[in-house]
C-alpha cells in the first residue's frame, strides 16, 4: 500500500492519504519513506489512523539544527536496532538511509484493523529548503 509523489513546499506541510479496503487486523506495522529533501533535520514526519505516531521529528535536533544531510530512504521498523532521530550520514548521497526504530512506536497501531484512511503528514519547519516527498509505504503483517 503505497502513497503518491508530493512537493513539500519551504515551511510548508503535506498530507498524502493511503485509503485502504482490505480487511485485516495488524500484527506489526513497517513504513518505508522516500522523501528528497535538503536538510533532513527540518522535517517533522506523522502517521495518523485513528491513533497518532511521531515517525521522524527532525532527526540530529537538539543540541543543534538538525541534520544537515540530504534525502530520506528508509524503513521504519520497532524491531530495528537503532533509533531513527540519532542518524545522520553528511556528506553522503543519503543522509538516512536503511532500517530504523521510529521515534514513537508503530506497536500502537498493533490489534487495529488495516482498513480505513492512513495518512502521512510531513512538515517542514525552516526556511530555505524544499523537497518531495517521492513515496511512502504501509508494510504490514496481518494476524
Amino acid at each position: 500500500y503505497c502513497g503518491t509523489s508530493f512537493a513539500i513546499a519551504d515551511r510548508g506541510q503535506v498530507f498524502s492519504t493511503i485509503d485502504v479496503t482490505d480487511p485485516g487486523v495488524i500484527a506489526d506495522l513497517n513504513i518505508s519513506l522516500h522523501i528528497q529533501h535538503p536538510w533532513v533535520g527540518d522535517l517533522r514526519i506523522q502517521l495518523r489512523n485513528g491513533a497518532n505516531s511521531s515517525l521522524i521529528d527532525r532527526p540530529g535536533a537538539p543540541p543543534g539544527l538538525g541534520c544537515s544531510g540530504d534525502d530520506i530512504q528508509c524503513t521504519l521498523d520497532d524491531e530495528a536496532a537503532l533509533l531513527v532521530e540519532n542518524q545522520c550520514v553528511t556528506p553522503g548521497p543519503i543522509a538516512i538511509s536503511g532500517t530504523f526504530r521510529p521515534e514513537q512506536p508503530l506497536s500502537r497501531f498493533d490489534g487495529m484493523s488495516l482498513a480505513g484512511a492512513w495518512e502521512l503528514r510531513v512538515f517542514d519547519s525552516n526556511a530555505n529548503n524544499a523537497g518531495n516527498l517521492v513515496n511512502w509505504c504501509l508494510r504490514p503483517t496481518l494476524q
